[in-house]
């Protein structure tokens, strides 16, 4: 599964956080970051070099 890079701004706070999310599509992760009470800032799927391996 693909792994998303986004930057969104907290809609009550305006905070802007960064995190990562892995999802079938950038879709999915918009629908998140929306469902979350979040403005999209900026999205991009990761670099295959910046995933994590997980063990």
């Amino acid at each position: 599964m693909p792994l998303f890079e986004y930057t969104a701004k907290n809609a009550q706070t305006g905070q802007i956080m960064k995190g990562q999310r892995e999802a079938q599509s950038q879709d999915d992760v918009v629908r998140y970051i929306r469902n979350n009470r979040m403005i999209l800032v900026n999205i991009r799927e990761a670099p295959k070099t910046d995933r994590k391996s997980v063990v």
